[in-house]
């Protein structure tokens, strides 16, 4: 399977509708879109990069992504979907980021940086491995937050990626 069809098979398994019955749910549901949305993910760093750590995978991919991204005319911002109190820009702040680059009033400010956006996938990868080494149980609402926030920021990252 080429990788276009491959990240489009998991974008298609994250969005297929799932019946929600209760809160219970609606956990489970944000647990499989996240992780189908990160499967996708993963793959583009697997065979991009064969050599590294995963967060090295990641950082280099990102970045590549990143040129080929403002190469090709596409105005990336994966900050656009978080809300000010958004669980994962919490935790990115936390790790002193350089520049405003959050949404303020429905305004994106035009300050974003490769070093924001790179912090920005570390974290997502830091929810991954927490989710998979039991760090992480989807029990308290910043756990929930997490998971929906970093699917957010998946989606968008994957929806823009097949645009090249």
């Amino acid at each position: 399977m080429i990788l276009r069809d491959f990240i489009t098979y998991w974008m298609d398994m994250a969005k297929s509708n799932h019946d929600v019955h209760d809160l219970s749910d609606v956990k489970r549901n944000n647990l499989i879109k996240f992780f189908c949305y990160y499967i996708a993910f993963n793959h583009i760093y697997d065979i991009a990069s064969e050599h590294g750590s995963e967060r090295a995978k990641i950082k280099k991919v990102v970045r590549n992504t990143l040129k080929n991204f403002k190469n090709n005319g596409i105005d990336y911002n994966p900050f656009i979907d978080l809300s000010e109190e958004s669980e994962l820009l919490t935790t990115v702040r936390s790790n002193k980021v350089k520049e405003n680059c959050f949404t303020s009033k429905n305004t994106i400010y035009n300050k974003i940086s490769s070093s924001n956006i790179l912090n920005l996938f570390s974290n997502i990868y830091q929810v991954r491995c927490n989710l998979f080494h039991g760090a992480k149980d989807m029990s308290t609402y910043r756990d929930e937050g997490l998971v929906k926030d970093s699917t957010k920021v998946l989606q968008h990252f994957l929806e823009e990626y097949l645009k090249l």
